[in-house]
């Protein structure tokens, strides 16, 4: 005969999933499902308001009602995931899917897409090199730099001045889809390695010009100071060049010669 259900009561399912079998209820980390109301249990613990001033015009466009906090991923799961139960986030990652998203604000573009997941230090694509990244809205391309590092460098704006000048060299290295929020993966035959070897090349070249035009209109403790937090950026920018420069490592210490 066929058979029709597995003969082990399986109660630990996909992705630490808890099934009930009492309750028919599914637990799912931070809260519990109902699988029949299509609703959760509890509210949303932890619904950060900005990241729902974000999602909210999206969904709004996909004709999808958030103010319920009880609801899964704002009744839109081929937009968005919830996989912790905390908060939902879209699913944009290397342009699989695509989320709406308005291009003419390019720092809300960049904000929706940390907020949304686009820097992942555990990405091995992106090997820890979380500082900047590209991002795709309606076919525009954006060089978006990592809030972290926007706030501390917050008085050395030639730092992130030259990610974004790392971002932009890989303009030419990924396609964006004509419409929608999602995050490149690289054109067919581009290699990574080749591609960061080259940008972090143009970010080792600006951050010498920055330094020396930022740093050097200063004196004293105030210019010793500056020096330091740049020679310690181009420290950590010329290690991760190496890294993707594997045979021509010598070319990221050129590229810091004037």
């Amino acid at each position: 005969g066929i058979r029709t259900a597995s003969s082990f009561g399986w109660e630990t399912l996909y992705c630490g999933y808890r099934y009930e079998n009492t309750t028919g209820l599914f637990h799912v980390r931070n809260r519990v499902y109902h699988p029949m109301l299509g609703s959760w249990l509890q509210r949303d613990l932890i619904r950060k308001m900005r990241l729902v001033l974000i999602i909210r015009p999206i969904a709004y466009q996909l004709g999808v009602d958030t103010i319920s906090s009880y609801r899964y991923a704002f009744t839109s799961p081929l937009y968005l995931v919830d996989p912790s139960g905390l908060a939902c986030k879209p699913k944009i990652r290397h342009c699989v899917d695509t989320v709406p998203c308005d291009e003419t604000d390019p720092e809300l573009v960049c904000e929706a897409a940390e907020e949304l997941g686009a820097f992942d230090p555990e990405d091995p694509k992106q090997k820890g090199q979380v500082h900047g990244v590209t991002i795709c809205c309606n076919g525009k391309k954006f060089p978006c730099v990592l809030k972290e590092y926007r706030t501390q460098y917050r008085d050395y704006p030639g730092i992130t001045e030259c990610i974004v000048d790392h971002e932009k060299d890989h303009f030419d290295d990924v396609d964006c889809p004509a419409s929608g929020l999602c995050q490149p993966d690289w054109k067919p035959k581009k290699k990574p390695e080749d591609e960061e070897c080259a940008a972090f090349k143009v970010q080792l070249k600006c951050l010498v010009e920055k330094k020396a035009k930022q740093c050097g209109a200063l004196a004293g403790n105030a210019k010793s100071s500056c020096e330091s937090v740049y020679d310690n950026e181009l420290k950590l920018r010329t290690t991760a060049c190496k890294k993707n420069c594997l045979g021509d490592e010598e070319a990221c210490d050129n590229a810091q010669k004037p």
